[in-house]
């Protein structure tokens, strides 16, 4: 092997594709040119239908890469065509099993990933027990298969499995502190809660933080969270002490517990046995901040929330949140949102609702929430003022129904577990669920959400009429 040839083999094993390509651009085409052309379109510029075309040559060629499926199936599902990557997910599985090292933990990951997100939940975990006699490491694996069990509802296998989420949230706060599992305590010991996962994830969790206090009446609890999430916790009065900055903590804790956790230590088995609203609250000081939106011009007319998208950077076929969001586009064609006063709570990347066309529907105060500082408090405090709230599975969701606001849901066809599988969810009594009747449609979503919202404004109680 020539000296530039060895160079372009060890660039492919570092992933350094761009500078393979610079390398092997002249070349006649043959299966490493392939490869790398492949794969630099696929991992470095999100072309994901210029890696199809080329996979499928080097997959007709004699000769190609193990791992030629799995990087088909990643360009497919890069494009939404799941059912057609799971194909070639298990080609890779049954051509990578037993070769370390050729990616077969990549392509079990991608096998059940995609599982999930075309609801073959019971498939996947019958595929992950017919794995257990490979001696490989899965340590993936095990998250996946607990986001399975409980999107079946299978409560208390799926709360230990997520037990071994560490591969997919790794620990940022600093502390080396033992992990709490129950053990008896002394009266008055400190345990430091923190979330290693999302927002929405730390507001659904926390509905478990009263009956941690009634089974550990004599515990000192600290809660660590981001700056963002400081004002609404302490709303809550559920620890004895919040912070922002591990760096204002004692040096040591004796245990720290993650606020995931919970449900396998408390040992939750129904979703029934726990608040479905109203466990976070909004003090009517921080809710008067916003009084502006009570004012009689606003309610002459329903007050409605909306939120569309979430962090796009998360949506990757590499993540179980893919396909959640929504285009600002698609919201305004909600012919109804004309008839109510609109508040967009949307943060991030996002264009703001005042550049379309439902600009002249928002209420005055939009500009303020918008040139405000991102603070939960203030977003909690806007959704109590509001007649209802629609947003996509996002934090605002999971706020929404924690307050107990009557809010509506739009989900992808197999969306996160909290959600269920119906029209309503068995975690939040003040949440109805739009789902969508095929994946990656939310025409239809919109058409039903359109129509349901045109006969709530109708019967939109008179008394609130001004």
């Amino acid at each position: 092997m020539d000296p530039t040839e060895q160079r372009v083999n060890d660039l492919i094993v570092q992933g350094h594709w761009a500078q393979a390509w610079s390398l092997t651009e002249t070349w006649p085409e043959q299966p490493l040119t392939l490869w790398v052309r492949a794969n630099y379109l696929l991992q470095d510029c999100g072309d994901d239908a210029g890696a199809e075309v080329l996979l499928r040559r080097l997959l007709a060629s004699p000769g190609c890469p193990d791992q030629v499926h799995l990087r088909l199936g990643k360009a497919l599902h890069g494009q939404d065509r799941v059912a057609e990557a799971l194909h070639h997910y298990l080609q890779a599985l049954v051509a990578c099993r037993r070769k370390p090292g050729a990616g077969f933990e990549h392509a079990v990951n991608a096998y059940g990933l995609a599982c999930l997100e075309l609801g073959l939940h019971q498939h996947w975990l019958d595929v992950l027990e017919r794995l257990d006699d490979d001696d490989q490491p899965l340590p993936m694996c095990p998250y996946i298969a607990a986001l399975a069990h409980l999107s079946l509802g299978q409560w208390r296998p799926g709360w230990q499995l997520l037990e071994q989420r560490e591969p997919w949230f790794h620990r940022q706060d600093g502390f080396s502190c033992p992990l709490w599992q129950g053990q008896l305590l002394e009266p008055g010991q400190t345990v430091l809660i923190s979330s290693d996962m999302g927002i929405g994830d730390f507001l659904f969790f926390l509905r478990f933080v009263p009956e941690l206090r009634r089974w550990y009446q004599a515990l000192t609890l600290v809660l660590l969270v981001p700056p963002g999430l400081m004002q609404l916790a302490l709303e809550c009065e559920l620890f004895d002490q919040i912070v922002t900055d591990s760096s204002h903590l004692p040096g040591h804790f004796p245990w720290q517990l993650r606020i995931a956790s919970l449900p396998a230590l408390l040992g939750v088995d129904r979703p029934d046995q726990f608040p479905q609203a109203g466990y976070v609250k909004v003090s009517s000081k921080a809710i008067s901040v916003w009084s502006g939106l009570a004012s009689a011009t606003a309610r002459a007319r329903p007050l409605v929330a909306i939120n569309w998208a979430g962090n796009r950077t998360a949506e990757s076929p590499g993540l179980t949140v893919r396909g959640r969001s929504l285009s600002l586009d698609q919201i305004e064609s909600i012919t109804a949102l004309q008839q109510v006063d609109l508040i967009s709570v949307q943060v991030g990347a996002e264009p703001s609702v005042l550049q379309s066309s439902l600009a002249h529907c928002c209420h005055p105060a939009q500009r303020r929430f918008e040139a405000s500082a991102p603070d939960l408090i203030d977003t909690a405090a806007v959704l109590s003022h509001c007649d209802l709230v629609i947003t996509n599975d996002t934090s605002v969701a999971h706020l929404g129904g924690a307050l107990g606001r009557p809010t509506w849901v739009m989900l992808k066809r197999h969306p996160s577990w909290q959600w269920g599988e119906a029209g309503l969810t068995p975690w939040y009594s003040s949440v109805r669920c739009f789902r969508q009747q095929r994946a990656f449609d939310w025409a239809g979503v919109i058409s039903d959400l359109d129509q349901a919202l045109l006969a709530w404004i109708a019967a939109w109680p008179a008394t609130q009429r001004r």
